[in-house]
């Protein structure tokens, strides 16, 4: 067979180093471009040079993508406003505010408005790198702490340094702001990233010694810490304490015995709680709403009923034996008094939902009032997970049951704990000995103003 005749006509490959470098017959004129950044739809933006000598053009092309990493900054970057401040609040507004509950979006907005924004007032980005920023973290934890506003007595001693926890979460968002601005060439290189390196291998150096810790916390006598699940000696003494008052007896035990979290529960109706059935659907969540101006300042605060805090939030928990018997005492105390309500667990007074403060206030009283330490509702939904697994229900089924969508997360915070719903209320029945039922059951539910 013959060899096809080759095409002349055909247009030539490019030699090495001409790129997008082509000659137009039409004009007579060499054309060369460049990517020099990327357009709002993604899509990349170039940038055109001609001239009459290939060599000319060439020449030119080279020293135009040179010039766009010059200083760190891209071509496209160097024509808007690279201060640092104002890229940092532009892109946390985009990219993170939306993602968060209110509670969570104030911390950060107020963490980049006292903290961080005075520290590189204007600065360009560029200007932002390792050095500032180590000296930046090393004062954090020897400067003296913004008082808070609300709650603050003048009095009260300043205290000095925050937190590695704080510090931590302040890296973690600049570590996400920086490694945007690399994306889009704003910078060449994320300058947190080396100094979490650093840390890293430094804690890797150090040995890490076996310590034991001592009982979260028992009861008079033994030395108060705060706790993040009660030890079963102390769920004892709070049943008992608790099962004089006929308010916070139902929520404790619920809390305890069911998981839900404080949002939750100040939401629940009535419709939520088939008696029949014996199961609990959790379908809402109290949400906080807060309002900032242009200068994130608050502007307003509020609550609304929304959706539970993600897809995995939204389940039917089967109830607990000793928890019917307490929610069924509920209602009955509910119809006594007069108190009408939708509402579970409504301010006794008006019937509308109570609020979170309200419920938090009056749990703090009765901690308080026993001498016992920083003891919040969250350490009763702590509980239910450690109780859950120290019966040995299937962590899967869990994790449905406290509202996870991970059931790393629920093997990461409690301790190791059948796979069904039938095992889970055997956990809980088993959770609460025969003599804490009995004295449930036996206390009569005292008369008291809620």
């Amino acid at each position: 067979m013959p060899r096809p005749k080759k095409d002349f006509n055909k247009t030539k490959r490019r030699a090495h180093n001409e790129g997008s470098v082509y000659f137009r017959k039409d004009v007579g004129l060499w054309y060369g471009k460049v990517v020099v950044g990327r357009k709002a739809d993604g899509s990349p933006k170039h940038e055109y040079v001609k001239g009459e000598k290939q060599a000319d053009v060439l020449a030119r092309v080279n020293a135009l993508a040179g010039n766009v990493f010059e200083n760190g900054l891209s071509v496209e970057s160097s024509r808007s406003n690279t201060n640092f401040n104002d890229l940092l609040k532009r892109w946390y507004e985009l990219s993170e505010a939306p993602d968060y509950t209110a509670p969570t979006d104030e911390k950060f907005r107020s963490m980049m408005k006292h903290h961080i924004f005075p520290a590189f007032k204007n600065l360009d980005i560029k200007n932002v790198d390792y050095q500032r920023l180590r000296v930046f973290f090393g004062a954090m934890k020897t400067t003296k702490q913004i008082a808070p506003k609300i709650g603050y007595c003048p009095n009260t001693k300043p205290k000095y340094g925050y937190s590695d926890d704080f510090i931590g979460k302040m890296k973690n968002l600049l570590y996400r702001f920086f490694d945007y601005a690399v994306g889009h060439k704003f910078v060449k290189y994320n300058p947190v990233e080396q100094i979490k390196k650093e840390e890293r291998f430094r804690k890797g150096k150090k040995k890490t010694s076996k310590r034991t810790s001592a009982a979260n916390v028992t009861v008079t006598g033994i030395q108060k810490k705060k706790v993040f699940a009660l030890p079963p000696l102390l769920r004892a003494s709070m049943l008992e304490w608790v099962s004089s008052h006929p308010f916070l007896k139902p929520i404790f035990i619920t809390e305890m015995y069911m998981g839900l979290r404080p949002q939750e529960i100040i939401t629940l109706v009535w419709d939520d709680i088939d008696f029949e059935t014996g199961f609990l659907t959790v379908e809402r969540a109290m949400k906080r709403t807060i309002e900032h101006d242009a200068d994130w300042n608050v502007i307003s605060r509020g609550v609304e009923i929304g959706e539970p805090k993600s897809e995995a939030g939204f389940r039917e928990i089967p109830l607990e034996d000793v928890v019917i018997t307490s929610l069924q005492e509920w209602k009955q105390h509910c119809v006594e008094k007069g108190i009408r309500s939708q509402f579970v667990f409504p301010n006794t007074k008006t019937g509308e939902m109570r609020t979170y403060s309200s419920l938090r206030s009056l749990f703090r009283r009765f901690i308080t009032k026993h001498d016992l330490a920083d003891i919040t509702l969250y350490t009763l939904r702590h509980t239910c997970a450690t109780i859950l697994l120290e019966q040995g229900v299937n962590p899967e089924y869990a994790k449905i049951a406290m509202g996870h969508e991970k059931v790393e997360t629920l093997l990461n915070i409690y301790s190791h704990g059948d796979s069904n719903k039938d095992a889970y209320k055997k956990s809980l029945n088993g959770a609460l000995t025969a003599e804490h039922v009995a004295l449930t059951k036996e206390k009569s539910a005292k008369p008291c103003t809620v």
